[in-house]
């Protein structure tokens, strides 16, 4: 699922990319205001969607469940940090780095040296780092020529995930 915004002009903001099992949706389930974003389907999609009402009652009988919400919600805070500070402090290249890293963070987890494969057009993906189409094909077709990723209709394959880790960190102009 991918959450965006876009502006008068047409630009999408991407904030985040959700993947299946995770929620998205909650600051209006939470305070009864309006959505901050459109939810996009990337591939075929089974929503649970909770009504406010609904969700108050369990909560006010679950209050153990607090602790959980608050752990996404600071999460979520985190990551929309990470976000500003990239955009203000990396390059291009180490931004699109970074964001195929939180990308196969998943895949990631689970190990082994294998390929992964992130179903993510070029358009989707150069919005999610907040860059053009244009720019993002350009680095992405020199790490293709270099054999770091290899690139597909709707995909982008991570061959070297140490590459792109290194990537992630160059131009990176923050003290820590």
């Amino acid at each position: 699922m991918k959450i965006s915004t876009v502006s008068a002009d047409g630009k999408e903001a991407v904030f985040n990319i959700i993947n299946p099992g995770e929620i998205f949706g909650e600051i209006a389930l939470l305070d009864g205001g309006l959505r901050t974003a459109d939810a996009t389907p990337l591939e075929k999609s089974h929503l649970l969607i909770l009504r406010r009402s609904d969700f108050i009652g369990f909560f006010e009988k679950h209050s153990s469940f607090a602790v959980s919400l608050m752990e996404v919600l600071c999460e979520r805070i985190r990551r929309t940090s990470e976000l500003v500070e990239d955009s203000i402090f990396l390059d291009v290249a180490a931004r699109i780095a970074r964001r195929l890293l939180y990308l196969s963070r998943e895949e990631r987890r689970q190990g082994g040296d294998q390929p992964i494969r992130l179903k993510i057009s070029q358009q989707e993906l150069g919005d999610f780092a907040g860059i053009s189409r244009e720019t993002t094909n350009r680095v992405l077709n020199q790490w293709r020529d270099s054999g770091v990723i290899a690139l597909g209709y709707g995909s982008v394959t991570i061959n070297d995930i140490t590459a792109i880790e290194r990537l992630s960190h160059e131009g990176d102009q923050t003290a820590g």
